[in-house]
């Protein structure tokens, strides 16, 4: 694995990982929740692909 794909996943993990923090501080609900993980994995899945 690269540097720059590395980074990449290891942004999205973050992006993940705070999501999943804000649910459980009852800050998200979980349509919201699933909604934006849904596009973090979305958005992700493009950057891997194009790097």
């Amino acid at each position: 694995m690269n540097k720059s794909r590395a980074i990449k996943n290891s942004e999205c993990y973050y992006e993940l990982n705070m999501l999943k923090l804000l649910f459980k501080m009852n800050l998200l609900t979980e349509e919201e929740y699933k909604c934006v993980v849904k596009i973090v994995l979305k958005e992700s899945e493009n950057i891997l692909l194009t790097a």
